[in-house]
């Protein structure tokens, strides 16, 4: 079970209807076990029009880390998150707050993007192939280390 408790179920209850409301035009996907939330973003953002689409993650610091390393072009893409995890370190690092109306505002306003510098951890797997893990920006230095130490231990 996801660590947000179900929290991301409750929260888009409240979106769906905000975005039905406001008349935005949108597309929900629900991951499953089989398609995971990278999968969906991978596929949604490997696109070869020109046009550009704003991605709404429900989620906590867990989900949007996973979506952020599914994106696969990032000039044409930007990614907003309603925060619904059991820590959102990222949201109260980056000082995002209000309420889901609030939020959803400043997600779909492209012209007000927050942009963010993110580390990349390239590594080879056991098979000796390069790989590579974005890293969004967050209090989580000994959780860095861990995910890196954890990615090593795999590998003996």
């Amino acid at each position: 079970m996801p660590l947000g408790g179900g929290r991301a179920l409750k929260a888009w209850r409240e979106v769906q209807s905000i975005l039905r409301a406001k008349g935005i035009e949108h597309s929900v996907h629900f991951p499953t076990r089989t398609y995971v939330v990278h999968d969906i973003v991978r596929d949604l953002s490997d696109v070869s029009d020109d046009a550009e689409n704003v991605y709404i993650i429900i989620g906590g610091d867990g989900t949007l880390n996973v979506a952020v390393n599914g994106i696969m072009n990032f000039n044409k893409t930007y990614l907003g998150l309603i925060p619904a995890g059991s820590g959102n370190d990222f949201v109260h690092s980056n000082s995002i707050s209000g309420t889901y109306e609030d939020i959803i505002e400043r997600i779909t306003d492209v012209s007000r993007v927050l942009s963010l510098d993110m580390g990349v951890l390239t590594y080879n797997t056991c098979l000796m192939i390069k790989a590579e893990r974005w890293i969004l920006p967050q209090n989580n230095g000994i959780s860095i280390m861990l995910r890196v130490l954890v990615l090593m231990q795999m590998c003996v």
